[in-house]
């Protein structure tokens, strides 16, 4: 007989030709031991006057079981630790680069045109890191290149300033005769130039020129030559 953990008593009888059952006290069938059920302890009839009581002990195998389920957990987590490692490493490896590229971008957009990025790898990445430093060299050529034509059209401005301020501001007043006068030059400085002065109330001289080529060499060349006919102007003879 069994005598099971959850309280349920089970006999096994067996007939002539070994055959086993499950009864109960009564010798009525009962359901069959459950492998999963828990024994209590077991008695043996040892002849007609003696019985052996067998008195089973989990608690070995409750060890067991703990100490098993202990090292898969460690092992899980030493598994998990390793993937998680190689994981992080391997993922590095690609964002690091990017991370990289990343911040070169943002020292390009605050205007740090010098800021090139160091990426020595040889996949896509490489490549992209390859283009960004070439972009960012030609930005910086550009933009230098675009200040300094500032620099330049904001200078040639002030000299196309300076070249009217060398223009009569008024026309001279004679007598029975009409004059005007102007210059628009074909850039922001020419070598067009014309002027009127009087050494006396009854002479009148003018003059108009026109320097070959354009541009600043024309309008220094016209500059030279509007301090000499100034220089001049007290002669009345205008051959002299």
């Amino acid at each position: 007989s069994y005598s099971l953990q959850s309280g349920r008593e089970v006999y096994i009888r067996t007939d002539v030709d070994g055959n086993a059952d499950f009864i109960d006290i009564n010798e009525n069938e009962v359901e069959a031991i459950d492998p999963l059920d828990r024994i209590a302890n077991i008695v043996y009839p040892y002849g007609s006057r003696y019985a052996l009581l067998y008195a089973p002990s989990y608690d070995v195998l409750d060890q067991r079981i703990q100490a098993m389920w202990i090292k898969i957990f460690l092992l899980t987590m030493f598994s998990l630790t390793i993937g998680l490692a190689f994981a992080y490493f391997f993922s590095s490896g690609i964002t690091r680069p990017i991370k990289t590229l990343q911040l070169g971008a943002v020292k390009i957009g605050t205007g740090d045109l010098k800021a090139r990025v160091n990426v020595r790898t040889k996949d896509e990445v490489g490549v992209l890191a390859a283009t960004f430093n070439s972009m960012a060299s030609d930005l910086e050529k550009s933009v230098e290149a675009k200040m300094y034509q500032a620099k330049l059209s904001k200078e040639l401005e002030l000299a196309a300033n300076i070249q009217k301020q060398l223009l009569p501001e008024k026309m001279p007043k004679i007598p029975g005769l009409d004059v005007a006068a102007g210059i628009i030059p074909a850039d922001e400085v020419g070598g067009d130039v014309y002027d009127f002065f009087s050494p006396d109330d009854e002479n009148f001289f003018g003059y108009v020129g026109d320097v070959t080529g354009h541009g600043i060499p024309a309008s220094l060349v016209v500059s030279v030559a509007n301090a000499l006919f100034d220089s001049y102007a007290h002669l009345n003879d205008p051959k002299e």
